[in-house]
């Protein structure tokens, strides 16, 4: 069943993008495998620590697919939430 990558990219500089992997099957629905505060945790551990202060990362697409694909995730589908407008709206 395919995965997917969602990223919620970060509108402004001091803040990082979100990023979670999700596995849909056509029984059950989706289900969150995999959820992080920005693209260096994603990478970095298999769950975010709450407490701690997230890290300011530049986009890893490519890595975070790669790391998924190492795991064995297949992720043929990618979601992008991005601003499209030149200044906050």
């Amino acid at each position: 069943m395919p995965y997917i990558v969602g990223v919620d990219a970060a509108w402004t500089a001091h803040n990082p993008s979100g990023v979670s992997l999700l596995h849909h099957d056509p029984q059950e629905g989706l289900r969150v495998v995999k959820v992080a505060r920005s693209y260096q945790e994603f990478l970095a551990c298999d769950a975010p620590n709450w407490t701690s202060k997230s890290v300011l990362s530049p986009p890893l697409l490519t890595e975070v697919l790669a790391h998924c694909r190492t795991r064995g995730y297949d992720v043929p589908v990618v979601a992008l939430d991005v601003p499209l407008a030149p200044q906050p709206v």
